[in-house]
This record gives C-alpha cells, sequence and structure tokens, in this order.
C-alpha cells in the first residue's frame, strides 16, 4: 500500500528538473546579445613634452587625419568653423599652432647614409612616397570613409612588416604655393622592421620580403579628391614640387592610391613627357613618374585615361553579376549566359541619383536591360526607376568643431532608438521613401491585376549605407516576397538590429570583408569592401617592382582584383555565393565542401549510433516486422542527402548552409520528411483503422454477423440495373454508404448488422480508393483555382538544378498532404454516417437498433431483452450499447485528425525564414487552411453525432428508470449476465450515470479532445517560431 501510495503521489508530481532544463533552454535562446562596452576616462589633458619630429599632432591610428589636424587648428581670421572638411580648399586654408613647410618636413627625417653628400643626393635610403587620395566632405559619412581608408593603408603596412615611426600623432605640411595656397597636407611615416626581429609579422619574414628590393621606409601623403577634380595633372605635379623637390626620388617610388572618382581621372589627361618612365604603365606628370592604383574607381569613363590600375570591377561588371543572379533566381530576364531572353517579369530600381556613382550604375543597368526598359528615364515597360538623394534622415553636416552630439543619444552616450521623423516638412526625407514604398506597392498591384505579373525584383544602388539601410527598411514591409539586390557589401548590412530588413538581400561587389590568410596577415575583417580594396591595394603599392612580376604575393594579389563577387546575407555573415559562368566561384567551395563531409560524416554517426541505440533496447521485434520499411526509408534518405550535396557543388546553385539562414536545403529535407511522414501516415491510418474495425465487430458483433454471401440484399435500386450502368450504379453505393441510401432496417428500427456492414464495405481499399481519388482531384483543382487567383508561392532558390529539384519535392509534399487530407475527411465523414444511421438516419429522428442476435445486450447490460420487446427499458439498453459502440468507434477515429496538422506543423517550420527568405503567400495559406477547416468541421459533426446517441440514451434511461431497478458496476460493463434478473430503476439509474459521465471517444472532455490538439498544434508551432524568429532579429 505503501508503494502504491508513494506511485500515485509520485505521479502527480511536476516534472521539475525536465521544467527547469526547458527553462535553461529557453533562456539561452533569449540571451541578449550584450554591446561591447568600455570604461576608459575621457581626457582633455594637453602634451606639454615639446616634439622631437615632424609629427606633432595627436591622434590614434584609426582617426581622420583631417579631423585630427583641425581640432589642433583654428579657421582663418574672419571665418568660421564648417565643420570636418570645411575649410580644406584652396584659398580657405587652416592656421595650425605651428606652421611646417616642406623643407622643415625633410629636415626632420634626413638620414644620409653618407655625410659627405647633401640635398638630393642624400636619397640613398629606399623610400616610398604613397600619396591617398580620399574624398575630402564635411558630412559623417565622408568622415567615415576616411577612417576607413586610414585604418586599411595602415593594416597593410603592418602586415608588410612595417611600424610606425610615431604611433601617437601625425604630421602636416601647409602649402604655399599659388594655386595649393593654404592647403593642409597630413602625413606619416612607416619604417620597415628588421625581417631578424621577433616583432615583425610572418609575411615580413617569408618569401614576400626581399630585402635587397624592399623599401626602408614609406611617406603617406593624406589628400583631398576634390584638390584635383579639375586640371588634376597639373596640380598634382605642383604638389609634388613643392613637397618632394628636397630629395631625389627614382620613377618607382612614388605610387598614388587614387584617384577615386571619374572627374579625377580624366582630369589627368595624357600630361607629361612622352617616354620619361622606365615603365609603359606609369604617368609622366611633370618631371614626376608616378604610379596610380585606384581601389574605387569603377565607373566608365569617356575619355582617354592614363595608365590607373584598377583594383575594383568596374560598375557594368557589377551591374552584370547582379542581372545574372537574378536570372539565376529564375526571374525572366536578359542576362550575359541568355542575352537571347525576353523580358517578362517586372523589376524596380532604386537609384542614388546625386552621385556619378549612383548615375554610373543606373546607366549600367540600363544598358544591359535594353530590352526591359524601352521608355524614358522613369522606366519602360518591366523595369521602373525610383531616385532619391543621399542623407535621407535629414542630417547634415556640423557646426562648430563638428562634435555636434546626436539627438539620439543619451547623456551617457549610448544610443537609443527614436520614432522615425516621417513628416512632409523639413530636412528629413523618408516621407519621400514612404511614398515611393507606397507607389511601388501600388503598381505591384494594378501589374497583378492587369496581367497577373509582379514585381520580382528590388534593386538599390548607391553608395551610402545608411540611406540604403532606410530603403530596404521601408521597401522590405510592402514588398517581403521579392528578391532585393544591392551593390558594395558593408558590414552594416550585417548589423543585428538590421537584419529584420537586410537578410537574404543579395549583394555584388568587388571584395568580401576580408581576404585569404596570406594576405589578410591578421588584419581584422573590415567594415566595407573598398576598405578591402583599399588595403589590397596599399599591399600591392608597396611589393617592390622586382617582386611585382614574378612574387608569389603579387600573384595572389591579382587573383583577387577583377572579378565581381556575389554574396547573401545570412544570420551574421555574408555567406560566399558560386556563379554559374566560369567566373569567381567562391574562396569558400573547398572549405564549405569540408563542412559538408564534416556534416555527412557525423549523419552518418549519428544513424550507426541510433541503430545500435536501438538494437540494444526492446524494439528489436519492430525492427524485425518493419526492417524493410526502414531500409527503404533509410536508403531513401541517403540518395536524397546525395544529390542535394552534388547540386549545392555545382556553380550557380543553391548553398548548402544549416544555420545561416540563406539556403532552401533545409527546407527541402523537412519537405522529405513531409513525405515520408505522409506516406507512413496514409498506410498506419488505414491499417490501424482497419485493425481497430476488427476490434469492434469482434467486441459487438462476435460470430453472429453474417459474410457477405449470406447476408440478405438490401432493397434494389430503382431503374433497370441491369448491363454495366446497373453494375456501375451498384458500385456507385456500396462507394458511398449513407450518402446514396437511407440507412437499412424496418420502420422504427435500424438493423445494426446490415448498418455495421454496409460501413465495412464503405471503408474497405477499393471503395476508399475511389472515394479518395475524385476527392483528390477536387482538392487539385481547387488549389489550382485558388493559386491561380492569389499568388502562387515562390521559392527563394537559386539555381537551374536546385529549382528543379525543389519544385519536385513541393509537389511531392503538396500530393501527400492532399491525399492523407482527403483520406482522413473520408473517414470521419463516414464514421459521421454511421453515427447518424445509427441514431435515426436520414429522417432525423431517433429509432431503436436492434442487438438482441448479437448478445451484446447482456454483456453490456447484465441481462438480455426480446426481439419483439419495444418497453421503454428495452428501448433504454439499446440505446445504451449504441452509446458504447460510438464511444468505442470515435475513439478510434478522432484520433487520426492529428495527423494534417502535424504535417502543417512541419510545412510551417519548412517554410520559415529561419532557414530562408521564405513567405506564406495568401494562396497556400488559403489551401491549407481550407482543408484543415474541413476536417475541424467533420472532427466536429463526428462528436455532434455521438452527443446526439448520448443524449438519447440518456433521455431513454431517464424514462425507463420508473419501471425497473438492479446493480450495474460503475464503469459500464456489468459484474455478471444474468438473462433472468429483473431490471429495476437503480440499474437504469447507474447506466444513465454510466452514459453521463461517459469520457471516451467523443464524449472526453473538450481539452481532451484530438481535434482541439490538433488545432493547438500547429498555432503552438508558428508561436515558437515566431518567439525564433524573434529572437533572432530582435535588437537587444
Amino acid at each position: 500500500m505503501a508503494t502504491d501510495q508513494q506511485q500515485r503521489t509520485s505521479g502527480g508530481n511536476l516534472p521539475v528538473a525536465g521544467i527547469l532544463a526547458l527553462l535553461l533552454f529557453a533562456s539561452g535562446l533569449l540571451v541578449p546579445h550584450l554591446p561591447l562596452q568600455s570604461d576608459r576616462p575621457g581626457s582633455e589633458g594637453k602634451e606639454d613634452k615639446p616634439s622631437t619630429d615632424a609629427q606633432v599632432i595627436e591622434a590614434r591610428l584609426w582617426q581622420d587625419p583631417f579631423d585630427a589636424v583641425r581640432r589642433k587648428g583654428k579657421p582663418p581670421a574672419g571665418k568660421s568653423d564648417t565643420g570636418a572638411g570645411g575649410g580644406n580648399v584652396p584659398g580657405d586654408g587652416w592656421v595650425v599652432d605651428t606652421k611646417h613647410s616642406a623643407e622643415d618636413l625633410w629636415a626632420y627625417y634626413e638620414r644620409p647614409t653618407d655625410p659627405g653628400k647633401k640635398g638630393r643626393e642624400r636619397n640613398q635610403a629606399r623610400e616610398l612616397v604613397l600619396p591617398v587620395m580620399v574624398f575630402g566632405g564635411p558630412y559623417a559619412e565622408d568622415m567615415e570613409q576616411r577612417r576607413r581608408a586610414r585604418y586599411a593603408v595602415l593594416s597593410a603596412l603592418q602586415a608588410a612588416g612595417y611600424e610606425p615611426v610615431n604611433s601617437r600623432a601625425i604630421g602636416y605640411v601647409e602649402m604655399g604655393t599659388d594655386s595649393l595656397k593654404g592647403l593642409i597636407v597630413p602625413f606619416e611615416r612607416w619604417r620597415r622592421i628588421q625581417a631578424a626581429s621577433s616583432a615583425a609579422p610572418p609575411a615580413a619574414q617569408g618569401k614576400g620580403a626581399d630585402e635587397d628590393h624592399a623599401w626602408e621606409s614609406v611617406l603617406v601623403l593624406w589628400l583631398k579628391e576634390e584638390w584635383f577634380s579639375k586640371d588634376a595633372a597639373a596640380l598634382i605635379g605642383e604638389l609634388f614640387d613643392h613637397l618632394l623637390s628636397f630629395r631625389a626620388f627614382s620613377d618607382d617610388q612614388i605610387k598614388i592610391l587614387g584617384p577615386a572618382s571619374v572627374q579625377t581621372a580624366e582630369s589627368l589627361g595624357s600630361s607629361g613627357e612622352s617616354g620619361k618612365c622606365s615603365a609603359q604603365d606609369r604617368v609622366a606628370i611633370k618631371k614626376w613618374c608616378v604610379d596610380f592604383i585606384s581601389p574605387g574607381l569603377t565607373e566608365p569613363v569617356t575619355k582617354e585615361l592614363p595608365p590607373i590600375l584598377r583594383m575594383s570591377p568596374t560598375d557594368d561588371r557589377l551591374a552584370a553579376a547582379i542581372i545574372g543572379e537574378l536570372g539565376n533566381r529564375g526571374i525572366a530576364i536578359p542576362t550575359r549566359t541568355r542575352p537571347e531572353a525576353a523580358c517578362e517579369d517586372h523589376l524596380a530600381l532604386i537609384v542614388e541619383s546625386d552621385t556619378h556613382y549612383g548615375r554610373s550604375l543606373e546607366q549600367a543597368f540600363r544598358k544591359q536591360l535594353a530590352k526591359c526598359d524601352p521608355g524614358p528615364r522613369g522606366g519602360g515597360q518591366h523595369m521602373h526607376i525610383y531616385r532619391y538623394f543621399r542623407g535621407l534622415d535629414g542630417k547634415v553636416a556640423a557646426g562648430g568643431n563638428g562634435e555636434k552630439k546626436d539627438k539620439d543619444t543619451g547623456a551617457d552616450g549610448k544610443s537609443r532608438q527614436v520614432p522615425i521623423n516621417e513628416q512632409a516638412q523639413g530636412d528629413g526625407q523618408f516621407d519621400y521613401l514612404r511614398r515611393i514604398a507606397d507607389a511601388l506597392n501600388r503598381k505591384d498591384n494594378a501589374i497583378a491585376l492587369e496581367n497577373r505579373e509582379r514585381i520580382r525584383a528590388v534593386v538599390v544602388l548607391g553608395s551610402d549605407i545608411h540611406d540604403k539601410l532606410a530603403v530596404f527598411h521601408a521597401l522590405r514591409e510592402e514588398l517581403p516576397q521579392v528578391v532585393f539586390a544591392t551593390n558594395d557589401l558593408d558590414a552594416g548590412l550585417l548589423e543585428r538590429d538590421q537584419l529584420n530588413w537586410t537578410r537574404n538581400i543579395v549583394v555584388a561587389s568587388g571584395y568580401d570583408l576580408s581576404l585569404s590568410p596570406l594576405l589578410q596577415s591578421g588584419a581584422a575583417p573590415f567594415r566595407d569592401s573598398y576598405q578591402t580594396a583599399t588595403y589590397l591595394a596599399a599591399r600591392y603599392a608597396l611589393v617592390p617592382p622586382p617582386e611585382r612580376r614574378a612574387g608569389d604575393l603579387a600573384q595572389r594579389i591579382e587573383m583577387q582584383r577583377g572579378s565581381p563577387k556575389l554574396f547573401e546575407i545570412g544570420t551574421g555573415e555574408a555567406v560566399r555565393l558560386s556563379v554559374s559562368d566560369g567566373g569567381s566561384a567562391g574562396g569558400r567551395s573547398r572549405e564549405r565542401g569540408h563542412a559538408i563531409s564534416l556534416w555527412l560524416s557525423g549523419l552518418a554517426f549519428v544513424t550507426l549510433a541510433g541503430f545500435a541505440w536501438v538494437h540494444s533496447w526492446s524494439t528489436r521485434d519492430l525492427l524485425r516486422r518493419r526492417w524493410g520499411t526502414l531500409l527503404a526509408v533509410a536508403l531513401l534518405t541517403f540518395v536524397y542527402t546525395r544529390l542535394v550535396w552534388w547540386v549545392s557543388h555545382q556553380p550557380g546553385e543553391e548553398p548548402l548552409s544549416w544555420e545561416q539562414g540563406v539556403s532552401v536545403w533545409p527546407s527541402e529535407f523537412i519537405y522529405l520528411l513531409i513525405t515520408l511522414v505522409g506516406i507512413w501516415g496514409l498506410f498506419h491510418v488505414f491499417a490501424k483503422l482497419r485493425a481497430c474495425d476488427e476490434v469492434l465487430e469482434r467486441d459487438f458483433f462476435g460470430a453472429q454477423l453474417p459474410p457477405a454471401e449470406a447476408q440478405a440484399p438490401g432493397p434494389a435500386p430503382e431503374g433497370p440495373g441491369k448491363g454495366r450502368f446497373g453494375l456501375l450504379g451498384r458500385r456507385l453505393r456500396t462507394c458511398f454508404p449513407g450518402v446514396l441510401e437511407a440507412a437499412p432496417g424496418d420502420a422504427g428500427t435500424v438493423d445494426v448488422g446490415r448498418l455495421w456492414k454496409q460501413y465495412r464495405e464503405g471503408t474497405a481499399l477499393c471503395s476508399t480508393g475511389i472515394r479518395v481519388a475524385l476527392g483528390l482531384l477536387c482538392f487539385l483543382a481547387f488549389a489550382g483555382v485558388v493559386l491561380i487567383g492569389l499568388e502562387p508561392p515562390v521559392s527563394p532558390v537559386r539555381g537551374e538544378r536546385s529549382a528543379w529539384l525543389d519544385q519536385g519535392m513541393t509537389l511531392l509534399v503538396f500530393l501527400t498532404t492532399g491525399l492523407l487530407l482527403v483520406y482522413i475527411l473520408d473517414r470521419v465523414t463516414t464514421a459521421t454516417l454511421f453515427l447518424r444511421g445509427l441514431y435515426g438516419g436520414d429522417q432525423g429522428k431517433p429509432r431503436s437498433s436492434r442487438w438482441e442476435r448479437f448478445g451484446v445486450v447482456g454483456r453490456f447490460c447484465g441481462f438480455n431483452v426480446a426481439d419483439s420487446d419495444n418497453s421503454p427499458m428495452a428501448v433504454a439498453v439499446r440505446s445504451y450499447v449504441d452509446l458504447r459502440l460510438s464511444a468505442r468507434l470515435t475513439a478510434y477515429v478522432g484520433r487520426i485528425v492529428l495527423h494534417p496538422f502535424f504535417l502543417t506543423l512541419l510545412l510551417i517550420l519548412a517554410r520559415s525564414r529561419f532557414f530562408d527568405n521564405w513567405q506564406m503567400p495568401r494562396g497556400l495559406f488559403a489551401i491549407f487552411a481550407v482543408g484543415l477547416l474541413l476536417v475541424a468541421v467533420t472532427a466536429f459533426s463526428l462528436r455532434s453525432a455521438a452527443e446526439r446517441i448520448r443524449r438519447h440514451t440518456i433521455d431513454q434511461l431517464t424514462a425507463a428508470e420508473i419501471f425497473l431497478r438492479s446493480g450495474v458496476a460503475r464503469q459500464g460493463e456489468a459484474d455478471q449476465e444474468d438473462a433472468d434478473a429483473p431490471a429495476t430503476p437503480a440499474q437504469l439509474r447507474l447506466m444513465r450515470e454510466a452514459a453521463s459521465s461517459l469520457r471516451e471517444g467523443a464524449f472526453a472532455p473538450i481539452s481532451e479532445q484530438p481535434i482541439i490538439h490538433a488545432i493547438v498544434l500547429p498555432l503552438g508551432g508558428a508561436g515558437v517560431l515566431g518567439l525564433l524568429d524573434w529572437a533572432m532579429f530582435a535588437k537587444w
């Protein structure tokens, strides 16, 4: 007794350990991504110690060099501070604390190897002059671009084995020439670390470093692009005459990282002395020979240019890469690999129109998509163009010292979110963006109504990452199902609080945020692709000329430049995509192949471990009975996995990724699971219900049910009933029991044996197959009409082979789910019709059933009644047997409604944004919602039919209670059979209480009904997936 009590007590306790584990798991999912913080105190102190070199301006190595000089200076007399870049133009120079001339600069650093030599003869040490051209605008994005450029150049110097002469300060030179008078040129010097020193990085100690040719020092000059936008050759020559005339330089010692704009490049012209320079790729500017290495020059030119080494792909190549990827994703537009293709789909261009870069990209798109753009600059029939100006947030250059505190920043300096100002007034431009989004949405709806088409892609072309993020935010809310693409990879696209509208965006870019380990050499991944290009350009400039032709490092740099690369924004990183036309196939293909091999090896190990575990437990009998099925499933899964692995490794196909949110293959594996579970469910439900019917037949009818050939035929159908049509009519009557003819039996009674026989014939394989086939055809016809009328589901797949495989799996899922749905509807409907026939048939009036010849009344009630007995007691006990049969039947049939809802849950999981940019279109939602609604309606109809039988039984027992008395067990089964014992009111009262308290099948509490569990299942799953999406994309 104590043991039983303990078991009952322990069974009622909550599983505390399981609940704690679940809570810990959930809390692990919701751990916030804490921002990095620093407790470094601010400092306003000044260095009083006099500087020992020309670098006198205190600055971190990552600071904007012009901003650092500006902070230490003051505006010219009678002029005000105009911001970070203001004032630093010809004729409007900054007055700094200590005037530095070019002669003073060289006086600090002259270290002659021969004291007898003076002046220009003192340049025996190999020194590289590295001017870097950057944009000098006063806006925040211009300052950030200068920070990134400096970080990239100095990282390249460090990776090449150089160290700063003064890591805490930079210097400056004030120009005194006529055209450049008043300009401030920041500079900094780096010197080479000796290869034997342990401080030298590995890249400097390896084969890439040639001590006979490497530069001993590097002078970095920071120049503003705007200074040279007109007559660049003359101004650069004047700059070098002023700065470099104090030293002797050979024709390979000056390398400019620039120009960054096409205006400067075209203004270089072809000036200089022809044939003066020893190499054809050098530009002769006055008496100077210069190498131009441009990391940011991408625009096509209309004039003849001097030799400029471009480190980034041109705009037309970026446009071609984006267009090719759109075509690879199933969008019908002409591409480089399919130039003959017609322009059938619609796409939108959102262009930054106030920069040469944005306009150049637009022209490249319009040129490549000439078939889609026969109209004016506003776009043609299939290409819709909208334009915006930079600075959508309305922020202008800061006044004073440029340190105006952002209104979105709290007193503690931390950023906080504020509502976006979308009013149609003031500096903010977000209201224009909202109207562009509304216009695109209206155009998309109009196109859909007119010719059943849609806008399939939106391409955002621009240079400002903040503006592009705002565009994505506005447009993805209106057009979540389209493919979004843009130019140039930026780390801002990967920020956690932006992933809601940046994830799955296709990016065409010259570079990734990092290079190969040999080239990266320990430098941190960069903030954008042009910072990577600047780093690579600086590494290339630092390679001495003898090594540039044959060195391994130079060859690796050459392999990196030129070809555009494709990325897709995932959950935390930009995933490299392969291309299908033989271009840059992705540097991670081998790494990805290793990762996939590891996944497959892990899967094989888990499978073998699972088989070992199963073999060691009590399921060996199941394996012996179902080994063929399990082997077939395992073989099918293995073949499908190998197929997916092969397809994902083909150029231009969908990448195989599990956790980055950019691959459809996890969803395709769930599709495979849905197919297997659906097929298994179909056979399992059929076999299980057939076994349950046999149990019911044995328990309620025993051996008294006559076989089909001994069964008295029912009334013949009207009409001739002869020949083939008569046979077809009889077959249809067999296939549709209870629909084409009323419940069998005499007037006022129901022949339960005949009704049960008809039910068994109607649920046989042949009859069920005919009905299910007809129902499946109706389901497919309905689905086709809905998809045509609303919108078909769009898959985010890329690649032709991947698309075929996705379409095949989608069709299998649709057929499997539809087949199981129709079959369950048929079985539940057939059971409902049986209960209605048991109650009273089509007339809707209760009739007395005949159970006497089956001997089941005595087993359930403890006594029998005569066939001719129509007393209230006899009718009541027959109704009680009907109730018991209804409870048993609905207990078996009611459970099968869980299957389609479980498959729907898997379908919701497969189309979750956790894996890719899946959307649940209205058409697909409507199809499965209607199907599940029908299942729910039939399940409730089954319960209603059973409840009607229970109400009738309780009424009959109440009417008969005044006549009879005896004792019956509370469980509804008689303790013993006694046909001669008279019934008493107590006996019938207890039967009535058993009927009222029956908790089996359709009579279970509403919270225990399978249909309620089925409805809650997909809703709960969708809630969990929504929680995961929120946890993954929310800003913490």
